[in-house]
Parts: C-alpha cells; structure tokens; sequence
C-alpha cells in the first residue's frame, strides 16, 4: 500500500467513525485524493454562501486535511446548468469559483492548515455529476470538492 492509499484509508476511517459516510465521498483519481460533498446541504441555487450545515462539513473537512507533509490541497466549486447574471455573478464560472473561495475560507479557520497549500477554481456547470433534468439533481451539481494532490519529487535535469 502506498501512502496516497495510506491516507485514502485514513480519511475513511474518520469519515466512517464520524458518521459522515452519508455526506461525504473519497475517490482515488488519476489526479489525486478527490472528496465530494455527497448531499445538497452547501449552497442554494445561484448563491456562493455556504449554508450553515455545510459550514458544519468544511469544520469536519478541515481536520483531515492536516497531512505530514502537507500536499496540495485545490478546493473546486460547481453549479447546475442554470444560466446566471446578476450584479455579483456574470456566470456560472464567477459563481462557481466563489463557492471554492467561501468553502476554502471555511476550511482555512483551522490554523493547523497551511493556507499556502489551498487554491481554488469554478467549474461552472460543465463538471456535472448527475443531468440536470430534475430539481434533486440540480441541487447535487451545485458542490465542492476538495482534491488532495499527491507530493512528487522533480528531479531537475542534468
């Protein structure tokens, strides 16, 4: 077992012991650690304001994000496929991103974590996990998800 999977087992276990099995999902992805909010309890549609039981979730995210040595760490937002342009929001992309950023900033209240480590970015609307055809699979497009990148050693070249 290597130490991505390592850690893949560790963040299960608290998951599981936590009782958050229902809320949050952990993936190992050609890219990393990716874990999903599972259920719509983080944003209402065409708001980036995280709903107080997602801020619940960001807590509980946070303390498994404290890893020696500490990775990368991007915080990705989503949307439904709801066009969007208001005064704060031009797109689905600002709305997105922003929704990274208002998690992100969540996760960052733990002072154990290192906020150099933490980006963020939008998908918009074009990352859905489920078609937008009905109002529950609406609400499970408009996420975050947190990937832990792995650590690698570039060796530079001779």
């Amino acid at each position: 077992m290597n130490k991505f999977e390592k850690l893949q087992r560790d963040i299960n276990t608290y998951i599981k012991k936590n009782n958050l099995s229902e809320l949050l999902g952990i993936k190992l992805t050609e890219e990393g650690l990716l874990i999903t909010i599972v259920n719509d309890i983080s944003f209402d549609s065409g708001s980036a304001k995280v709903k107080e039981r997602g801020e619940k979730i960001a807590k509980e995210v946070s303390k498994f994000l404290y890893i020696d040595p500490p990775h990368q760490i991007i915080i990705s937002g989503h949307t439904d496929n709801r066009p969007i342009h208001t005064r704060k929001f031009e797109s689905n992309w600002d709305l997105s991103f922003m929704r990274a950023v208002h998690f992100m900033r969540l996760i960052l209240k733990n002072d154990n974590l290192d906020p150099r480590k933490f980006s963020a970015k939008g998908f918009g609307e074009h990352s859905p996990v489920a078609p937008n055809n009905s109002v529950e699979n609406r609400a499970r497009n408009r996420r975050v998800e947190v990937l832990i990148l792995p650590n690698h050693e570039i060796k530079p070249k001779s």
